[in-house]
Formats: C-alpha cells, structure tokens, sequence
C-alpha cells in the first residue's frame, strides 16, 4: 500500500513537471529571429488575443517585406512540441505548411516547410 502511493505521487510530479516543460517551451518562440537567408531577415513572433501565433517581418534589406506576415495560424502541438501553421512568401503571398522547432537549446529555430512532396529547411537563430 505505501509502494503505490509513493509511485502514484512520483507520477504526479513527473507529469506536472513535462506539463510545465511544454508550457516554456511554446512561450520560448516569442522574440525576434535572424532568417540567415541572404537578405537580411527578422522576423518577430507573437501570439494573438486568440492563441494563433505569427511571425511578422521587422527588418530586411527587401524594404517593400517589411511589415508582411510570413508565419500565420500557428498552433502549438504539445505531443510533438512544435508549432504548426503556413509560411507565407512575402512577395507572391504563396502558403506552405510550416512547422517550428528548436535546436542548440533554444537558440536556432528549425524551420521546415512543406507542399505535398517538396520540402526545405531553414535554420533561424534567435536574436
């Protein structure tokens, strides 16, 4: 009887500790990341008022990016620990499923975009 409430309280703490953990880390997005991509980029994430996030472009050296949206409609997927939504190019306005993920301790965002069976990543380092 006293082995079961032991592991019963065990698992409480183990589980509330992950809970905690995936909290941060959804949290951890928000911010400003370098694209690396030649141009310049950053891009700023923020969650809105209905828990989507979206990553808007703050600085380039293409001036008519600045301001446009090239995340939108991000979920977070806790079982995965990622953020799921659609990447958007900011001259052709061209969506593709993107998913967010963290490497190197949170320091570089992974971030992989796909249509049907063409797919590209990139790497973003925060700033």
């Amino acid at each position: 009887m006293f082995y079961k409430k032991i592991i019963f309280i065990i698992s409480i703490i183990m589980f509330l500790a992950i809970q905690l953990q995936a909290q941060t880390m959804e949290e951890s997005i928000i911010g400003v990341w370098s694209t690396e991509d030649g141009d310049n980029s950053q891009v700023e994430f923020e969650k809105d008022e209905e828990g989507l996030w979206h990553g808007t472009i703050t600085s380039t050296d293409v001036t008519r990016s600045i301001g446009k949206l090239l995340f939108t409609e991000g979920t977070y997927d806790a079982e995965d620990n990622e953020i799921k939504g659609k990447l958007i190019h900011p001259d052709s306005g061209f969506r593709v499923n993107g998913t967010l993920s963290f490497e190197d301790n949170e320091q570089t965002l992974k971030v992989f975009a796909q249509k049907l069976f063409v797919f590209k990543t990139f790497y973003w380092k925060r700033l």
